[in-house]
């Protein structure tokens, strides 16, 4: 959201303050290698259980679907009913189709999008990605042996990176490269490692061994990139090639880290975040809602009448983000609570058995109740004690002691 509410007004900033906007791009790669780690988790736990492959599509149908599909009815089917679109809107209606049909990153590669452009659908990209991913590892995970699975998942790592290394030598868009599934297979694959070593008898301590190793080797890979070309992703043959590895693998690290309960250090602290959890929790609407909001944010908290009335062009920026944020926030909330919930009550329909292998210190619970008011002071309260939990506060305190 930081990098999407931003992209606009980032080339009036210079320096350090532009890298760090611009380096937004990568959060994708972060949401693959949480997909693949959560998707692979699920399907594991009920692989030996009963209507496997119907009870895991139906849950993915009614948790992605209503939301998605409503969102497009609204946009391509009301919103023509009562608004004029413009000659050229109307030219390229037609290339909805890629997005009724989770074909979007697809859409980039083979024609131009200025429909998609015009509405802020580019986002949707990295769901079709997703889904494309959901046709295929439910049977991997079903028919082969764990440590089958994990040997599958080093492949396709080093076959994204083989690809795209393929497709920079010929020349391919960067577009191709960025978006296609096969290209970007390394970050599911990635995620679906993790879930599968904090599941097979790996010790704790040989865990945390792998999760520091990989995520220091990685994250001296993504330096030297970095140094190399800068952080910019459009015109970055390096972090086309081993960059997007190197993220993976980063931010597999990172989640092993944090997914173990035996530690007790500022990383997962942070992580336990009752603010975090919250967006957490409404991520899939917020991911949904925001970046086509962005055209309605850009007239309700313009950068260029907060700037002059705050003296200041970054301040003027932080507010519009910030305002932009809670609102996505709110909007997500407002969508779960009367739209999105009374279709995952269909879910205990379709129950998928599981074996509860993870420990339960590494889950996040989040209750959200109709009573948006509750859920907000539920959260305020749970800030309080999430603070005084601080590992420093902890140290000081023993200090004192």
């Amino acid at each position: 959201m930081f990098y999407h509410f931003t992209a606009t007004y980032i080339h009036g900033f210079s320096g350090i303050l532009y890298k760090c906007f611009d380096v937004g791009w990568c959060g994708v790669d972060l949401f693959f290698v949480l997909s693949g780690f959560l998707i692979t988790g699920i399907l594991f736990d009920a692989k030996n259980g009963p209507h496997y492959f119907q009870a895991f599509y139906m849950r993915r149908v009614l948790r992605i679907f209503p939301l998605y599909y409503g969102f497009l009815f609204v946009l391509f089917v009301l919103v023509p009913l009562v608004h004029r679109f413009s000659p050229l809107i109307r030219h390229y209606m037609t290339e909805q189709v890629w997005l009724w049909s989770y074909l979007t990153n697809f859409d980039y590669c083979l024609s131009p999008h200025p429909l998609i452009a015009k509405f802020h659908l580019a986002h949707f990209w990295s769901l079709a990605v997703e889904e494309q991913f959901y046709l295929i590892w439910p049977a991997v995970i079903l028919l082969f042996q764990p440590k089958t699975v994990i040997r599958i998942c080093l492949f396709c790592i080093g076959g994204a990176l083989l690809g795209r290394l393929l497709l920079i030598a010929d020349h391919a868009n960067p577009a191709t490269i960025f978006n296609l599934t096969p290209c970007r297979m390394d970050s599911l694959a990635a995620g679906a490692l993790c879930a599968l070593l904090v599941r097979v008898n790996l010790s704790t301590l040989k865990l945390v061994k792998v999760a520091r190793f990989i995520t220091v080797f990685s994250g001296v890979g993504l330096l030297c990139v970095l140094a190399c070309r800068g952080g910019s992703n459009a015109d970055n043959p390096i972090m086309h090639s081993v960059g997007y590895t190197f993220l993976a693998l980063f931010f597999a690290g990172i989640l092993l880290l944090a997914v173990d309960p035996s530690q007790d250090n500022v990383l997962t602290w942070f992580l336990r975040c009752p603010l975090l959890v919250l967006f957490g929790f409404y991520s899939y609407a917020i991911y949904v809602f925001h970046y086509p909001l962005v055209h309605v944010f850009n007239r309700w908290f313009s950068v260029d009448l907060l700037s002059r009335d705050l003296h200041s062009r970054l301040l003027g920026l932080g507010v519009h983000v910030l305002c932009s944020v809670f609102v996505s926030l709110f909007i997500a909330m407002l969508s779960w609570n009367f739209y999105e919930r009374h279709f995952l009550k269909l879910k205990k329909y379709f129950v998928l058995s599981a074996r509860n292998t993870v420990p339960k210190q590494a889950r996040s619970q989040v209750k959200a109740d109709r009573s948006l008011r509750l859920g907000f002071r539920q959260v305020a309260k749970e800030l309080a004690v999430w603070f005084r939990q601080s590992p420093v506060l902890k140290k000081a305190d023993l200090v004192a002691a």
